[in-house]
């Protein structure tokens, strides 16, 4: 074979081998490419499944935490309906019992009101200076005690009732009712309403000591309410009732002696016309022009500044009737 037949073979063999390459190039790149979207669909199927997991489990906990959220404003919905439904119940029934002793009270607050009007005009007649007479030729001094612890009777019956109520929620004109009650045995028991006056406190001259004070008053209530002036009398003979501090207190007072005691007993009057004023009927209203002339006939209350505070400290001083008597008395 000479060199031209060599070459002719060579040619062909290289030839063919390209050729071969050629196919098998294409081939490769035909299977990198089924490859490559295998391994592509693979990764984009495992990251469905990833996804799809995730949201599953986002999805299980969102329902987990909003059925935690729906149960939780459900029971905070009924705890809230139970406790309006209490206050509604608490209020109902200081109504009902505000409503049974109302007409009581306001009628005991009348009889006391114009004892303290005739008292305030006819004390210099001295009918309430006690002495050794028998109580019919002392009525005016007996029936005194009798109004005035009438009122505080009635008052403390209603408060009894009221003890196991949360009168805190009672809507506002039950609820200033309710102050008032409890702001008069201060009137009459708290000796802060000499707070800066030349005053022992040590001694009941002028204030009564509050447990005294509610035993004369647990005297005269019954289980049907307040004993009658006669029962009241024929207690007192019978020495079964005693109220001689009550009577010592009224013995004798007037505005122009040395003692505190008429500014107590007028200190108290003043809260029982803010009383009747609001509570009580059209026809038991003081005009303040009436008031005024009280106001003018004697010497001005050395206790006015701790009342004010009294009243504030009840919440009592923006109650319209309060209101205008406070104005008179602060001109």
């Amino acid at each position: 074979m000479d060199s031209v037949d060599i070459l002719k073979v060579s040619a062909t063999i290289i030839g063919s081998v390209g050729s071969a390459g050629v196919i098998i190039f294409g081939l490769s790149s035909w299977l990198g490419k089924v490859w490559a979207n295998r391994l592509m669909n693979n990764e984009k199927f495992k990251h469905q499944q990833e996804l799809l997991e995730m949201s599953e489990a986002i999805k299980n906990k969102n329902n987990i935490e909003l059925e935690k959220l729906k149960a939780k404003i459900e029971s905070n919905s009924h705890i809230e309906k139970l406790d309006k439904t209490h206050e509604h119940e608490e209020r109902k029934k200081i109504k009902e019992v505000i409503s049974k002793n109302k007409v009581s009270i306001i009628d005991a607050a009348e009889a006391l009101n114009h004892r303290m009007w005739n008292f305030n005009y006819n004390y210099s007649e001295e009918w309430h200076v006690k002495s050794g007479k028998d109580i019919d030729a002392q009525y005016y001094l007996y029936s005194f005690t009798y109004r005035l612890l009438v009122f505080f009777s009635w008052c403390n019956a209603l408060e009894k009732e009221m003890v196991y109520l949360d009168s805190t929620i009672a809507d506002e004109k039950d609820l200033d009712f309710v102050k008032f009650l409890k702001i008069f045995p201060q009137l009459m028991c708290d000796a802060s309403l000499f707070d800066g006056l030349d005053y022992d406190y040590s001694n009941d001259t002028d204030h009564f000591f509050r447990n005294n004070f509610q035993s004369s008053l647990n005297q005269m209530n019954t289980k049907d309410g307040v004993i009658s002036f006669d029962e009241f009398k024929s207690g007192i003979e019978k020495k079964e009732i005693d109220v001689d501090k009550i009577i010592a207190f009224l013995s004798g007072i007037n505005p122009n002696e040395e003692r505190l005691r008429w500014f107590r007993l007028e200190a108290m009057h003043y809260v029982l016309l803010m009383f009747i004023n609001t509570f009580g009927y059209d026809f038991q209203y003081t005009k303040s022009t009436k008031f005024r002339k009280l106001l003018a006939k004697n010497k001005a209350n050395l206790t006015l500044p701790n009342l004010n505070r009294m009243i504030s400290s009840f919440k009592l001083q923006n109650s319209k009737e309060v209101e205008v008597i406070l104005a008179e008395l602060n001109a």
